[in-house]
């Protein structure tokens, strides 16, 4: 079967996803800047497919690829910012 429906589900909003949509709008790193509520709805999903994520790619950053897809699942795209610095 499809790998990413093995980890979120087969209805999951993320399985209908093409890589370019992926690329533009999940394709992220730290630092993360999120309200509480989506927070408290991203954080059990990105927990839970962490593991499955691992099962089928140990060799990758499975909490970050789980993050991205916990993301993608409940549609909340990421504003991409480089504009930021961080000195001392």
């Amino acid at each position: 079967g499809d790998s990413n429906s093995e980890i979120s589900g087969a209805s999951s909003s993320h399985s209908y996803t093409t890589r370019e949509y992926a690329d533009k709008n999940y394709a992220v790193g730290p630092v993360y800047i999120a309200s509480t509520s989506d927070w408290m709805e991203l954080l059990p999903r990105w927990h839970d497919f962490t593991p499955r994520v691992h099962e089928q790619y140990p060799k990758l950053l499975a909490e970050m690829y789980a993050f991205t897809m916990a993301a993608a699942d409940m549609q909340l795209k990421f504003a991409l910012l480089s504009s930021y610095m961080v000195s001392d």
